[in-house]
Order: structure tokens, then sequence, then C-alpha cells
């Protein structure tokens, strides 16, 4: 893997794959490796240039949810709904679209949410064309 290749990479998303794909520490060296290689494959393509730089993919909008019991705040689009909860005692949680149980997340509950903002930024970019534009 080259220099290039590296700095694509999000370090924070790639911490996130490992507890998703290896939250309870069980997969060997070589098990994990073979779980992260989609997500480390998809985040090369990212950092590459392409004729698409110039365009940009607009970004979620959150809205805030009325709940008692946490703060919680969900964005739509095309791909689903994206949601992020924190509750007072600790303990944030995220759920991506098409998820049906949120993962708990490490981080603040703004920092989930710039996580899950790259991750749909990641998502959505590989859709944008240049093509039949003049």
């Amino acid at each position: 893997m080259t220099t290039e290749a590296l700095t694509a990479i999000d370090v924070d998303a790639l911490a996130q794959e490992i507890r998703r794909v290896d939250g309870n520490h069980s997969l060997g060296a070589g098990a994990l490796a073979e779980a992260l290689l989609p997500f480390l494959s998809q985040s090369q393509t990212v950092g590459t240039p392409s004729p698409q730089d110039h365009l940009r993919v607009k970004p979620l909008e959150w809205r805030a949810l009325a709940v008692t019991d946490r703060e919680a705040a969900v964005a739509d689009s095309i791909l689903g709904k994206w949601e992020v909860w924190h509750f007072p005692g600790g303990g944030t949680y995220i759920m991506k679209p098409g998820e049906h149980q949120g993962t708990i997340y490490e981080d603040s509950y703004d920092e989930a949410k710039a996580y899950l903002e790259r991750v749909y930024q990641r998502r959505i970019a590989p859709a944008l064309t240049t093509e039949g534009q003049p």
C-alpha cells in the first residue's frame, strides 16, 4: 500500500470499522485483515483524484428529535435515515441506513455526527459524474 493510499484512510472511520467487525476482540490478525478489506478498498478509491473532484455532495441536514431521555438527531438522505443518540449518563450511539440497532460510538455526540457525515460522503461520492456535462 502506498503512502498516497494510506493518506486516503480516515483513522476515525477505520477505528469504528474495527469496532464494528471485531468489537469483542475475538478475531485473529488474518480474520480481522480479511474483514477490513472491503472498507480499506473503498477508502482507497475515495482518496483517488478524479474528474468529480470539483463536485460536492450536499451535507446531511440534521434535525433534533423531541425525546426526553436523550439527545437525538436524525438526517434523511437518498440512502436512508442516519441517527445519533447521546444518553445523559454517557454513551453515544449511531445508526446508519439499513441498520436496525444502534452501534456504540466511543467519541462525543458531535464527533459521531461528523463521522456519519464522512461515511455518507464516501458512500454517495462514487455516484457523482461529469458525463454529459459541457
